[in-house]
């Protein structure tokens, strides 16, 4: 029995797969907002999900409706024209996992946030299994399982893995896209693979235009390493992603117009809104910065800022263990090529770059397959060097294990806020806010207790505030997707005609603010919050993430609520 489970435990895949379902089901338990399955407090409604679980609804609910006359022109032009910022298959995920939770599937006034996000759980659970499958192969099972662990413990990965975007689905799609070129290209094999590799090209592109940066890493890392006999696999595997692409996204089939050319037109239209939007200001520093302006050394610092320095150290380890198989051998250049490739593009002066790491995410798991490497270096360094009785090896596995741990306090000591992540290499969270950097972006810190507080003190009829408001309709996103405020007459303040027009403002001057703290967002307030009075807060590390304010004009008439501030 004993062999047998050793035999199991020693399998590339058993223990990757273990750990990924271990993931998933902390995540599912810990969704937040609207859940009526959480055991653990969960995140905020964030800025992007107002925006893509309406979406998604949209693309199921006209489905259901329409049927196989979804795919007419007039359908297709309404339901992907509007806004072809993304291409759809990651909505579209997204969009069938909250039809399975939602109550009334047509009805496009409502929407649960908390429903489309299990997808991202499930997405987060398989990006675990496979950084930990891929390690395996690189070198053995037990670098495969630390190479999990470490994605497990990485605590703006597990922050994402919670939200119903796409971050997290590109960066699995992305590392699966390397991965199956490493299983192809190795050295160029069969077309079948070839073609099943492009498949899964066509796929990433087909979530998030970051898939294309797997094209800008395969075909310079091929060339080098196959010369001409990569020129045949890389035109089958180019094709065949771009017909998925096409195919997965029906405003761009060209029979579906009267001339062909729209369709060009509608591709070159999603590029331009891909590279031409309007501009975020990033903090960084103590100064407010236009993302198309961020220094190139942002993506480095916050790289480094954001994974537990004990991941790093074992991640150097890792590196200096591959020594020159970085530039001799095909399979550790490939991780090498994509991790610094998405790094390098993102410091490139005028490429777009902010709200943390989420655009680059997808070089965490890469380097988590380092740390794998890393961690079997040191245990087995360990293990040779220490001539021990059996007891004090089993102190040995002990440390080790006390060690990993370790590396898990942060995330656990922020939860539900790993987005608001910094390790000690900047003294954590309260060092970050000291040297200016983003404390907080997404708007996931104004919480189920934040709302509730403001339920618990305001009355109907008061006037509610957002804040930052980052486009229009984002307090009304919010407000529908959080049932609790919307079952209350509360009259909010939106710079939107929509919002105005379901929430008409009331002619009393503001009495209720919700702010999360996005400094470069905040400089305009900064006269309101000095003149309102904090009623409650949540903080982390002596920092404030968001806060419920009230102006002191109206607590000079009720003192009836005693203030209150969490930490």
């Amino acid at each position: 029995m004993t062999r047998r489970w050793a035999s199991l435990v020693s399998c590339p895949w058993f223990v990757p797969i273990i750990l990924g379902i271990i993931g998933t089901l902390l995540v599912l338990a810990s969704l937040g907002n609207t859940s009526s399955w959480e055991i653990l407090p969960g995140p905020g409604t964030t800025i992007d999900e107002t925006i893509y679980v309406p979406r998604a609804k949209i693309y199921t609910s006209t489905w259901n409706q329409f049927g196989l006359a979804f795919f007419d022109h007039k359908t297709v032009e309404i339901v992907f024209g509007t806004m072809p910022d993304h291409p759809p298959l990651g909505t579209w995920l997204l969009g069938w996992t909250h039809w399975l939770t939602d109550d009334e599937p047509n009805n496009l006034d409502v929407f649960n946030i908390t429903g489309a996000r299990p997808w991202s759980a499930i997405a987060y659970g398989c990006l675990i299994a496979l950084t930990g499958y891929w390690s395996s192969q690189l070198l053995d099972s037990q670098s495969g399982w630390m190479a999990s662990l470490a994605t497990l413990l990485m605590p703006r990965i597990f922050a994402h893995a919670h939200l119903a975007a796409l971050d997290i689905t590109i960066t699995l799609a992305y590392l699966l896209s390397l991965w199956s070129i490493y299983l192809t290209l190795h050295p160029p094999t069969r077309t079948r693979k070839i073609v099943l590799a492009g498949l899964i090209f066509g796929l990433a592109i087909s979530i998030k235009i970051h898939g294309w940066v797997v094209f800008v890493t395969v075909i310079p890392w091929a060339l080098w390493n196959w010369k001409l006999r990569a020129i045949r696999p890389l035109c089958i595997w180019t094709a065949t992603g771009l017909v998925v692409f096409i195919l997965s996204w029906p405003w761009l089939w060209p029979w579906l117009w009267d001339s062909p050319f729209i369709a060009w037109e509608h591709l070159l239209d999603y590029f331009f809104r891909t590279w031409n939007r309007a501009s975020l200001q990033v903090w960084y520093f103590d100064q407010a910065i236009p993302d198309h302006s961020v220094p190139f050394h942002y993506p480095w610092v916050m790289f480094l800022s954001t994974v537990p320095l004990g991941l790093h150290l074992l991640g150097i380890v890792g590196v200096v263990t591959i020594g020159k198989k970085w530039f001799t051998n095909s399979d550790w250049s490939l991780v090498g090529a994509g991790f610094l490739v998405i790094l390098t593009l993102f410091s490139i002066p005028g490429i777009v770059v902010y709200d943390g790491v989420r655009l680059f995410l997808m070089v965490f798991p890469l380097w988590s397959i380092l740390v794998g490497v890393g961690g079997k270096t040191v245990w087995d360094w360990l293990h040779n060097h220490s001539r021990f009785h059996h007891s004090r090896r089993l102190i040995l596995v002990f440390l080790f294990c006390c060690y990993w741990l370790s590396q898990a306090t942060g995330m656990v000591s922020l939860h539900p806020y790993q987005l608001s992540y910094y390790n000690l290499l900047v003294g954590g969270l309260h060092g970050a806010d000291k040297l200016g950097l983003e404390v907080t972006y997404w708007g996931d810190t104004v919480n189920r207790e934040l709302k509730h507080a403001l339920i618990n003190r305001a009355s109907d009829g008061d006037q509610v505030q957002y804040r930052p408001q980052m486009y229009p309709n984002h307090t009304y996103g919010v407000v529908l997707s959080s049932p609790n405020l919307l079952q209350r007459n509360y009259r909010w303040m939106d710079d939107s005609r929509l919002s105005r027009s379901l929430f008409p403002p009331a002619q009393n001057k503001v009495i209720w603010s919700l702010i999360y703290n996005r400094k470069a967002y905040l400089q305009p307030d900064k006269q309101f919050l000095s003149d309102a009075e904090l009623v409650y807060e949540v903080s982390r590390d002596k920092v404030w993430l968001s806060r419920l304010y009230r102006t002191v004009s109206q607590t000079k008439t009720d003192r009836t609520n005693t203030p209150a501030k969490r930490k």
